[in-house]
């Protein structure tokens, strides 16, 4: 039944139009769905890195409470994913808003990934502090004998 509406309605254009018919091929709709998954993970991956660099920002603020929202987001990320492996479904529907999908599993690694960063940046801090330290503490040694 669909293959004649399909049918009908292109007979239908070919003679309101008065065109030759032309078939469009296999690859059309396969061509066509490449485009729009491009065009998805696209935004995921624009998503993603957005939310990536307001962690990277509030964790790495003097303020504790900027750090503690970082923390926040990074927890509500870690229980939206558990919770979507435990039901095994692709998205959490809460009221009207849809939350999965491969998102928050991307920002969890963009997490990782920063943190790594901002604690190799807190090392080499440290050691250039505790390096000050004792080039200071040795000039007050020789200074004072």
């Amino acid at each position: 039944m669909a293959v004649a509406h399909s049918m009908l309605v292109a007979i239908y254009h070919v003679l309101k139009d008065g065109v030759k018919y032309e078939d469009l091929g296999a690859e059309y709709l396969i061509l066509q769905r490449k485009s729009i998954l491009l065009l998805r993970n696209l935004f995921i991956l624009a998503s993603v890195m957005f939310i990536g660099g307001i962690y990277y920002r509030y964790s790495t603020s003097t303020s504790k409470e900027i750090q503690n929202i970082a923390f926040f987001m990074k927890i509500s990320l870690l229980v939206l994913s558990l919770i979507l492996i435990f039901t095994g479904k692709e998205f959490i529907f809460i009221g009207d808003l849809a939350f999965g999908g491969r998102t928050p599993v991307m920002v969890l690694v963009l997490i990782e990934i920063a943190d790594a960063f901002i604690d190799r940046r807190n090392n080499l801090t440290q050691l250039n502090k505790k390096k000050r330290f004792t080039v200071r503490d040795g000039m007050m040694r020789y200074s004072k004998r």
